[in-house]
């Protein structure tokens, strides 16, 4: 098992590695690149790391097996409510596991799509992602919250979604999370846009989703802290809530089940500049049982039917490349 110590040991040699970091921070795989097991893959972009052993493709299809009861889901909706009622949180990300039937294996889950972040631990694990963690680029550190989803069908150039006031005072906290996060790590915090339209292809329809863009000044020295900077941005505020520690534990009441490796995030270090993702739209493996991991925020206005509503949406695979 690596640590995030070893990740700063090889940023300060210039050492190039990929990693995989749970939710808790407790679990961190992590390799050079030289040297990734062939159980592990990894796509960001163009950029493609660990595949080069997987077997033939399939085009993968998954339909919801057993979801989660909505009177399961609304208990814990409300023991949320009731936190932010007494004042211990003001938003929080609610997340379930979904029992799905999946046509095909999390290799070809990996292989088929669009999504920009992909991420796979084969017979554990397959993650395509829409959302960046953070990324150094010339040090300066960048992250795009996404917070709000809205169907293309019901809602055709995304202005119910923009005008929504839930969803914008949802979004509005998130990147004032994400602005304290990494001003841990950095100086001249700069929200450079704010709540832009993105639209998502999956398997099934086409999404909207609001994204901001934050950007920071870093110093030269970064890759050598590494780990540490990515520890103390650990977990990802746009999959809890705020404040961050109370929401946590609020978070480890109410969900029960361990998130693992679904909200943690992966990545790799290359030639002084970091990429990561936030392992979102997460598929898990347990023997030959499939999940399919999602969830969304929850504020004092949410609705208990429309946010169980919106995590079932949130099952899909990504569409076609």
């Amino acid at each position: 098992m690596s640590s995030f110590q070893q990740l700063s040991d090889w940023g300060r040699d210039n050492i190039p590695f990929l990693f995989f970091i749970d939710y808790s921070g407790q679990q961190v795989k992590a390799f050079p690149l030289s040297d990734i097991p062939s159980d592990f893959a990894m796509r960001f972009g163009d950029g493609s790391f660990g595949d080069r052993h997987m077997p033939t493709r399939n085009t993968p299809k998954i339909c919801i097996k057993k979801p989660v009861s909505y009177g399961i889901y609304r208990s814990a909706f409300q023991a949320v409510q009731n936190e932010m009622i007494s004042g211990n949180t003001y938003l929080l990300n609610l997340t379930f596991p979904t029992e799905i039937d999946l046509k095909g294996s999390l290799i070809d889950v990996f292989e088929c799509g669009s999504a920009p972040y992909r991420a796979l631990w084969d017979n554990h694990f397959c993650c395509f992602s829409p959302e960046s963690f953070v990324t150094i680029v010339n040090n300066r550190i960048s992250t795009t919250p996404v917070k709000g989803t809205s169907s293309v069908e019901s809602d055709p150039n995304g202005s119910q979604l923009l005008h929504n006031i839930k969803e914008r005072a949802e979004h509005e906290m998130v990147v004032d999370l994400l602005r304290n996060d990494i001003a841990q790590v950095s100086t001249d915090i700069e929200v450079k846009r704010f709540r832009y339209l993105q639209q998502v292809k999956t398997d099934r329809c086409l999404l909207w989703q609001t994204e901001s863009l934050i950007e920071g000044i870093m110093l030269a020295d970064w890759p050598s802290k590494v780990g540490e900077i990515l520890q103390k941005l650990l977990p990802a505020g746009s999959v809890t809530g705020m404040p961050k520690h109370e929401t946590c534990q609020i978070i480890g009441r109410v969900e029960k089940v361990p998130r693992g490796f679904y909200c943690g995030i992966f990545g790799y270090y290359r030639d002084h500049a970091l990429h990561s993702a936030v392992a979102i739209r997460f598929i898990s493996q347990k023997s030959k049982t499939f999940y399919y991991h999602s969830g969304g925020g929850i504020t004092v206005d949410s609705d208990p039917r429309s946010e169980y509503e919106e995590m079932l949406l949130k099952v899909y695979l990504s569409g076609d490349s």
